[in-house]
């Protein structure tokens, strides 16, 4: 069977071409990995809202399966345009319960069940072979990431992050954090990136509304202490491993953060390390995904 799992658009974020990298890495015997939708048997659409999704599924007439990865926050989608793409496909992965929660609700309300569908709920994976500590000290008070401010919280991080002077690491585009004392890199690779994790204290995994910060996690395995908003999908997946701030106004956001870099640290140990590899391996998760879908 011939499956094409790329990232199309080529423009999609890191984290979704770790997924894909990911699968074609392990996919089992008798798949082979082709690199358009046009020369598959079966596609993989990478999904970060309902826009054009159904007209790759309407063009291709191929079986499909999707990946969840933001849906309301890109604009929502009504109850019959989400409804022909689901329906349609073989499987539907994503790290929400989309079976139980609020957001699903919210997308689909009045549908009885979605236990009609091929659920398959999945964190992403993190490669503790290259983000491990490096046996750095402490350079940063926190490192951030991203290129939407107020989605992740980037100004509330600098107005902390300045007035403790520890200093502030930002994985993303220059001046994004608006603050001063911020140290900018972008494009580097895992290692260098697992070097600058390693050097903070904590790791912001503060995304509005949905996402899976794969930041935090990888930032977990380096040594420093993830920050997450208290919501269902964080907590079941990161679990009493970071600290949890309510999603609210960016006032009181910052007044959280104040609290919490006040408190005295609490290091990321060894078991906590083993725990994510244990918990996030890519290739446990390409072998549940394979699985699944054969």
């Amino acid at each position: 069977m011939k499956v094409c799992v790329a990232t199309i658009p080529s423009t999609l974020s890191q984290g979704i071409h770790r997924v894909s990298r990911a699968l074609e890495a392990y996919a089992p015997a008798g798949v082979r990995i082709v690199p358009t939708w046009e020369e598959a048997d079966l596609v993989l659409l990478h999904v970060i809202g309902i826009a054009g999704v159904q007209e790759v599924i309407d063009r291709l007439q191929k079986p499909h399966c999707l990946f969840m990865y933001c849906t309301w926050q890109t604009g929502g989608g009504t109850y019959e345009e989400w409804g022909r793409a689901w329906y349609g496909a073989k499987l539907i992965s994503s790290y929400y319960d989309l079976e139980h929660t609020s957001l699903a609700e919210t997308w689909f309300p009045g549908w009885p069940s979605l236990r009609r569908f091929n659920l398959h709920r999945t964190p992403l994976g993190v490669d503790t072979d290259v983000f491990r500590p490096c046996g750095c000290a402490k350079q940063f008070l926190v490192g951030t990431s991203g290129y939407v401010a107020d989605q992740e919280c980037l100004g509330e991080w600098g107005v902390v992050s300045a007035a403790s002077g520890q200093g502030h690491f930002h994985l993303g585009p220059t001046d994004v954090v608006g603050a001063p004392g911020v140290t900018y890199v972008n494009g580097i690779p895992d290692g260098e990136l697992a070097k600058r994790w390693s050097r903070c204290r904590f790791v912001s995994g503060l995304r509005r509304v949905e996402g899976f910060e794969l930041p935090a996690y990888e930032g977990l395995a380096c040594g420093a202490r993830p920050v997450m908003f208290r919501r269902d999908d964080a907590i079941h997946w990161m679990q009493d491993h970071a600290e949890y701030v309510d999603e609210t106004t960016p006032a009181h956001i910052i007044e959280q953060l104040r609290e919490l870099v006040r408190r005295p640290p609490r290091p990321v140990t060894d078991a906590e390390r083993a725990w994510v590899r244990d918990t996030f391996s890519w290739a446990r998760f390409a072998k549940d995904w394979w699985e699944r879908v054969l």
